[in-house]
């Protein structure tokens, strides 16, 4: 039997996020390959300290084996237990939370040395540990990539990355991975910024899905009725602040619906709200939310750099007009590329075009004559396991 060790941050099996659905759409093409799949996790403790919730020492981790959790271990026995297999390849997809450090290295030494080992580059918590990379709100590295002194030693993140970091130096120095593993060209251009010493050979670009070859056409009509979705999960780095904005500023247009598609405590009045999720209702639940509404328009206000974004891939091939801003990274870069929306340079610009119904609409009309065809479907990108399996 062929087996696949993966290392991730939380348990994939519960969390509705987009390293936890990479990790079970991998599950699931390795299954059907006959490799059997460890995924390890550690169990995270958290305490509230001057009204932060900061992260204690881990001292558990959950070893799950092909979609059920079989047991929980400690650091020393889950070193134990994982050098006493032979892996096929081991995959890093994400170790903030992981504890005792130093085991944590020697194990990762050991299987380099045994197997192929990968890592992926989901977002910037190799660079710090704020892995969105912002600062009181705001994206704080338009000037600079990385952790220095004088851009961030007020940021209330800056000691929990200098340690991060110093674990993440040795980690690239100390391992040679077979591949490090990123899911856009933006990211990666950020990333070695960051990490100028890595061999670009080291480094490839794989996409978590690919487009179905088969294509459908859609059927051509005008729009008067403008359905406007925020879709994805409600955070102020993904943009639910100008979410709550922008309904705000363009109640009472009456040729304007709003919809939330996906997760969030918070409730606005006079909107449709439909909980998303491919936990509960599969990889296409939101392609299917966003059919099911007709939305015309999406809006993804990512404030700071998107490495992937699950929701632009959803909202592409549900043929909806997407709307971003300039900081949105490989949102604004795919707006761009597939010309499928309009990338804004601030919030004001946005909600001016907005404002103006007809030119919005007649927008979406030319979108519409534009784009008949779009993909079938999304599919996961299996271009990993091909490779593990050309160096078995």
């Amino acid at each position: 039997m062929s087996n696949v060790l993966v290392f991730l941050h939380s348990n994939y099996l519960q969390h509705n996020a987009g390293v936890e659905k990479v990790v079970l759409e991998q599950e699931h093409l390795f299954r059907e390959k006959g490799f059997d799949f460890f995924a390890i996790c550690p169990i995270p403790q958290v305490k509230l300290i001057f009204g932060q919730h900061l992260p204690l020492p881990t001292k558990e981790y959950l070893i799950i084996k092909n979609g059920k959790e079989e047991k929980r271990c400690s650091m020393s026995e889950l070193a134990e237990c994982v050098l006493k297999i032979t892996w096929d390849a081991v995959i890093i997809h994400h170790l903030k939370n992981y504890s005792n450090r130093t085991i944590l290295l020697s194990v990762l030494k050991t299987l380099s040395d045994r197997s192929p080992i990968f890592i992926y580059i989901h977002d910037f918590a190799t660079i710090c540990f704020n892995h969105v990379l912002m600062k009181k709100g705001i994206y704080c590295s338009k000037k600079k990539i990385g952790t220095s002194f004088s851009k961030c030693c007020d940021c209330k993140f800056y000691l929990f990355s200098l340690l991060d970091h110093r674990f993440y130096k040795r980690l690239f120095s100390y391992i040679n991975f077979s591949g490090i593993i990123f899911p856009s060209d933006v990211i990666y251009k950020i990333w070695h910024t960051a990490y100028p010493n890595v061999p670009e050979k080291s480094c490839k670009i794989i996409p978590h899905q690919k487009f179905s070859q088969d294509q459908a056409r859609w059927e051509y009509t005008d729009v008067h009725e403008v359905k406007i979705a925020y879709v994805g999960y409600a955070s102020p780095e993904k943009g639910w602040t100008f979410w709550k904005l922008l309904t705000t500023k363009l109640e009472g247009i009456m040729q304007y619906r709003f919809f939330v598609l996906g997760n969030t405590n918070e409730t606005i009045p006079n909107m449709l709200y439909e909980p998303v999720s491919f936990l509960k209702s599969g990889k296409d639940a939101m392609v299917n939310a966003l059919k099911r509404n007709n939305i015309d328009i999406a809006v993804l206000w990512s404030r700071c750099p998107e490495t992937y974004s699950y929701t632009f891939y959803e909202s592409y091939i549900s043929r909806t007009f997407i709307i971003t801003s300039v900081e949105s990274g490989n949102i604004a870069h795919m707006v761009k590329k597939l010309r499928c929306g309009k990338v804004f340079a601030s919030e004001m610009d946005c909600l001016r075009w907005l404002k103006d119904v007809k030119q919005v609409q007649d927008a979406l009309n030319e979108f519409h004559k534009n784009n008949l065809y779009r993909p079938i479907e999304l599919i996961p990108n299996d271009e990993i396991m091909e490779i593990i399996k050309t160096m078995s």
